[in-house]
């Protein structure tokens, strides 16, 4: 499912998207204030993408105007949320 508002959409992570994640979440104060350690690789994020970002309603939070107007799922991530 993908959710779209004016500037953001929120989409289901893709195994693509492993080298932005782990672009952002190497930062040593990124990964502790979410609750996970730092990431060391692009296999990291990988296997974060297959495992807990796999889960039900796991999404990507991208900006609007990084996407292709054709098709959403191009736009790269910035974040993550679950709704719960």
């Amino acid at each position: 499912m993908i959710f779209q508002t004016k500037r953001l959409i929120l989409r289901p992570w893709e195994e693509r998207d492993a080298g932005e994640l782990f672009r952002w979440a190497q930062d040593p104060l990124i990964g502790p204030a979410a609750g996970w350690n730092a990431l060391r690789s692009v296999d990291d994020a990988l296997m974060m993408i297959r495992g807990q970002y796999a889960a039900p309603e796991v999404y990507a939070v991208c900006l609007k105007s990084e996407a292709d107007d054709s098709e959403p799922c191009t736009a790269m991530p910035i974040g993550c949320i679950s709704l719960k």
